[in-house]
């Protein structure tokens, strides 16, 4: 889904008039990986985008056999309750799957995070991964985490995030001595960089796109823009079109053999 919204933008007919479309398309975190998964090219223009404190993290249950992701790693029994593949709920499983070479049975279908919230409580399901700022801002996860319900055991990145609920939680980056598995990891925690993404086509002049990049900065700094996302008590920390360009390019440079490894997790 996120990857049609970006190819749409991308592949849009120009205007009878012979002018460059000026559609402005904002897609989720997924789109970023659309040039290894699909065939879409990576030469949509990043306009600007918003970041927030997304990387994803997963939970298990207190009561379960995972008291840490070492137990995942040394064969413990652990259900993660996901969504379809090409969501991140699925997708981030999968590739911690395969970086690992561990068997967490993913269980599908689930419609969204709040039912395999609901699964992980009745014990359907032993844990999850989903955004941590989702956990912290949306939802019951946070009352489950406070309630000893559930606990961090694993979050994606090379760092684990200052937060004392993260206390001694690794960074998932960390815990492997394989090149191959911390690119395949890198790559899948890429778009948390770009939380919200705007792009618009390739075929629209470059003074427009700066225009574009210009105005989004000036309400990224606007003070009435920046009350509202503290009242939303979201993290907010926005950055530029180049550095969204960088980040897909990041991904793009990923050796060919873990991308078409990434690719082969992500469709199974």
């Amino acid at each position: 889904m996120h990857a049609s919204a970006a190819k749409i933008v991308h592949t849009m007919p120009l205007p009878s008039d012979g002018k460059s479309p000026s559609t402005v398309n904002v897609v989720l975190p997924g789109a970023t990986h659309a040039p290894t998964t699909c065939s879409l090219p990576p030469s949509i223009d990043g306009t600007a985008y918003t970041r927030w404190f997304a990387p994803l993290a997963c939970v298990a249950r207190t009561d379960s056999a995972i008291g840490s992701f070492q137990d995942a790693v040394d064969g413990k029994p652990f259900t993660v309750g996901t969504m379809a593949p090409g969501s991140t709920i699925y997708d981030t499983p999968a590739v911690i799957n395969a970086a690992f070479n561990i068997q967490m049975k993913l269980v599908r279908g689930f419609e969204g995070v709040a039912t395999i919230v609901n699964a992980t409580e009745s014990k359907e399901v032993d844990g999850y991964c989903a955004s941590w700022l989702a956990m912290l801002t949306t939802g019951r996860h946070l009352q489950l985490i406070e309630g000893g319900v559930i606990k961090p055991i694993l979050i994606m990145g090379d760092k684990t995030p200052d937060h004392p609920l993260l206390k001694r939680v690794p960074a998932a980056e960390t815990l492997t001595k394989s090149e191959d598995a911390k690119q395949l990891l890198r790559a899948m925690h890429a778009p948390s960089q770009i939380t919200n993404p705007y792009v618009v086509h390739p075929e629209v002049p470059k003074d427009r796109v700066e225009m574009l990049r210009r105005a989004f900065w000036a309400t990224f700094h606007d003070p009435e823009f920046i009350g509202d996302a503290k009242k939303s008590k979201i993290e907010f920390t926005p950055s530029n079109g180049d550095k969204t360009t960088q980040v897909v390019q990041s991904i793009l440079n990923t050796p060919a053999a873990v991308l078409a490894r990434m690719k082969k997790v992500l469709v199974e």
